[in-house]
């Protein structure tokens, strides 16, 4: 994981899978950057080929942990394929889905609660 400051952001370039075999680095490596002064974590998924159900719940949670504290967690450039799973699960739950850095940048949403409000619940 690649981490620089973008904007009022920390911006975390991530690449390869983000499933169970990574999940407890990739917590440390995100609990680490909270510890340092940040609130709110821009993930870069552009490289990422692969994000599984348990990566996804502790990014819902984390990012919910980080609203409390007036902090969020968004997922920006998703490849077609991660960022399906992400509207499946993610996008219901309040994380934000951003489809570039030109629509981060712009606040434009790709997936987000609002759009899913009148569907049902799925548990996440």
């Amino acid at each position: 994981m690649v981490i620089s400051d973008y904007k009022e952001w920390t911006l975390c370039k991530l690449r390869g899978r983000m499933d169970s075999f990574n999940l407890e680095q990739l917590k440390s490596q995100f609990l680490a950057t909270l510890d340092n002064g940040s609130q709110k974590l821009a993930l870069d998924l552009e490289n990422v080929d692969f994000v599984n159900l348990p990566m996804i719940r502790y990014l819902i949670e984390l990012n919910q942990q980080l609203q409390a504290r007036a902090g969020e967690v968004v997922l920006v450039c998703p490849n077609p394929t991660v960022a399906k799973h992400l509207d499946v699960y993610a996008s219901r739950t309040g994380l934000r889905i951003f489809k570039d850095k030109d629509s981060f940048d712009r606040g434009e949403v790709i997936a987000s609660k609002a759009l899913y409000k009148n569907l049902p619940n799925l548990g996440l």
